[in-house]
């Protein structure tokens, strides 16, 4: 059988608070407007209800949603210019954000560039798109 923490109560008394009003309540007004709503609650307990209706409202944490049409531009920009990192250049996104949009299309490892065309697509990135001084 379970230990109760018989010091809680009010937990076993009062029903769990919504955790989309908790997270609603704790992100539009100050957090101190959320421990006054619920006095029986402790303020760590209060923001473990709040992740949870973070977790409703916005999504788990560290999931990154892409739209069919973002990863078809990502995939075909990887493919035709060899290099994730020159992808995320020209989208304006981070090399992160192609990496898990790549991963997401399932299309298996992007191709890669060889030592000495990344060494040119860098020297290239800094001077410009101009030709590079050392080519």
């Amino acid at each position: 059988m379970r230990e109760r923490n018989w010091f809680s109560v009010d937990v076993l008394v009062y029903p769990k608070p919504d955790p989309v009003r908790v997270y609603r309540l704790a992100m539009f007004e100050r957090y101190d407007a959320v421990c006054d709503t619920w006095p029986s609650r402790t303020r760590e307990a209060l923001k473990a209800i709040a992740n949870e209706g973070r977790a409703i409202v916005v999504g788990k944490p560290g999931w990154t949603r892409f739209t069919p049409d973002e990863i078809e531009r990502i995939v075909e920009s990887v493919w035709r210019l060899g290099s994730q990192m020159d992808a995320a250049r020209e989208l304006g996104v981070s090399l992160s954000r192609v990496q898990r949009g790549v991963q997401a299309s399932g299309r298996g490892p992007a191709p890669r560039l060889s030592a000495r065309e990344r060494g040119r697509s860098g020297a290239l990135s800094r001077h410009g798109k101009e030709q590079s001084p050392c080519a």
